[in-house]
């Protein structure tokens, strides 16, 4: 969300991913410390659709949950 604030905003998309993927750090270490698990359970979901091959992400999660038509 804030990715996309910041982009309506006019910031330009590397400051826009600079600013998601900060807030993205803060929220997952409180996430981490307030559910007792590790930081990156957080962090490489929430960072999966700032980089390019967002859509293989999804397919190769779709095929794990059994959804071979949808994948």
């Amino acid at each position: 969300m804030a990715y996309l604030l910041c982009l309506q905003a006019g910031a330009g998309i590397a400051i826009a991913n600079l600013i998601g993927a900060l807030l993205i750090g803060v929220l997952s270490m409180q996430a981490a410390r307030w559910l007792k698990m590790p930081v990156i359970n957080f962090n490489i979901p929430s960072m999966v659709p700032f980089v390019p091959g967002g859509q293989a992400y999804q397919m190769v999660k779709n095929f794990a949950l059994g959804d071979n038509a949808e994948a």
